[in-house]
């Protein structure tokens, strides 16, 4: 599997279809992250030989290293965890397609701007 089949996946669940509306934008949102983490987990890897770990550390890394590759990527990625944490932990926020617009279009430049920059 590849990680962009979360974003396709966080794609389709901001169409809201499956009558469960916001909890497929929070969903949305949080796949939006993953899949951008993943991504560049998987550069870092395999372009760079960073060991990434398979632990609760995996995301501090995972920062740290975006950051360290380009401040802009670190801070989107910073931003795109925020969103996630209030799609995932702020249940009593109203998450809106809005919000998971913004997640997906989000991921999507983070991964357009590893495909130009660094591969």
């Amino acid at each position: 599997m590849h990680s962009s089949e979360f974003l396709s996946l966080s794609e389709y669940l901001m169409e809201g279809l499956s009558g469960f509306e916001e909890a497929s934008y929070r969903t949305a949102a949080n796949r939006a992250y993953l899949a951008s983490a993943l991504w560049l987990a998987n550069m870092l890897r395999k372009g760079y030989g960073v060991n990434i770990p398979r632990s609760t550390r995996f995301y501090h890394v995972i920062e740290e290293q975006a950051t360290d590759l380009d401040p802009l990527l670190g801070e989107d990625l910073r931003m795109l965890r925020r969103i996630r944490n209030n799609a995932d932990y702020d249940l009593d926020l109203r998450f809106m397609k809005a919000d998971a617009v913004r997640a997906v279009v989000l991921a999507k430049s983070m991964t357009a701007l590893l495909k130009e920059k660094f591969r």
